[in-house]
């Protein structure tokens, strides 16, 4: 952040996506486990396993809140408004 400010970046926004996450994980294991049920995925079963951990594991983080992602907007100089898109 101090690079950031040395060059007179100004923090426009800041957006916590985490919650969102969550259930977007959740929406690609689901999704993952239908086309598995299917026959649609043709993986070995060590990476079926390891990405129905990874994913649990990562929603599970998010929803504890011991994972964050934020996306941050910088803009060079001051705008006089800056509308958010959420």
């Amino acid at each position: 952040m101090v690079t950031f400010s040395e060059r007179r970046l100004v923090v426009e926004d800041v957006h916590n996506l985490g919650p969102d996450y969550d259930k977007t994980l959740m929406c690609w294991y689901e999704r993952f486990q239908d086309h598995l049920k299917k026959g649609n995925i043709d993986r070995p079963e060590v990476f079926c396993r390891m990405w129905d951990f990874y994913l649990q594991y990562c929603a599970a983080g998010f929803r504890a809140r011991t994972i964050q992602l934020v996306q941050i907007v910088f803009s060079k100089k001051r705008a006089e408004r800056y509308d958010a898109v959420r």
